[in-house]
């Protein structure tokens, strides 16, 4: 009974990632009406509730560096789907016992802009696979025999939301083992 839940939960993430992606290529950008002042302490915050089982159930140390200052002009909803699943793929893809680090900062290249980042200590991404990740239905081949289910759409729709809300996602990641992978998420500064 517990591998048929296990199978309809993940067959109903595969499903909604495939409506959110079909529904992403129908729209062409997000409605400026949706478009609010968001505190991306408190985002980070409703995050970290809902991956807290998983973090407690892997024994995880997580670091959590983001002054209460920062806010961005984002659509909540969709900024918290986004963090949502780069969260939930670097619990997927590190080991357990490994820690997280959550930190957002004052973008450093780009002026009135806020940098959120999430990093891992997991297998690293080889930097020739990088340019793909956010590609629709990627995965890495390494992941393809592997116990880690995912659907390759869930980095595709986070770039696309990103990029509807006037922002940007990218990897940094040498591609080592135990190096792990940083994802960062820039939006503009409210």
């Amino acid at each position: 009974m517990q591998k048929a839940q296990l199978g309809c939960e993940e067959l109903a993430i595969l499903l909604r990632n495939v409506m959110d992606a079909s529904r992403i290529e129908a729209e062409t950008a997000i409605k400026p009406a949706l478009i609010n002042r968001v505190s991306v302490k408190n985002i980070l915050e409703k995050v970290m509730v809902m991956i807290e089982p998983q973090v407690t159930h892997d024994q995880r140390q997580v670091t959590f560096n983001v002054p209460a200052q920062l806010y961005v002009y984002a659509d909540p909803l969709r900024l918290h789907q986004v963090l949502m699943n780069v969260s939930t793929n670097a619990l997927k893809y590190s080991p357990e016992g490994s820690p997280l680090l959550f930190s957002a900062e004052r973008s450093l290249e780009q002026e009135n802009a806020v940098v959120i980042s999430i990093a891992d200590k997991g297998k690293g991404i080889a930097p020739q696979d990088q340019p793909h990740l956010f590609q629709r239905f990627y995965r890495l081949e390494s992941d393809m025999n592997s116990p880690i289910r995912g659907s390759g759409l869930g980095l595709y729709i986070s770039r696309r939301l990103v990029e509807a809300m006037g922002g940007k996602i990218w990897i940094e990641s040498r591609g080592i083992p135990g190096g792990g992978s940083t994802f960062h998420i820039l939006l503009p500064m409210a």
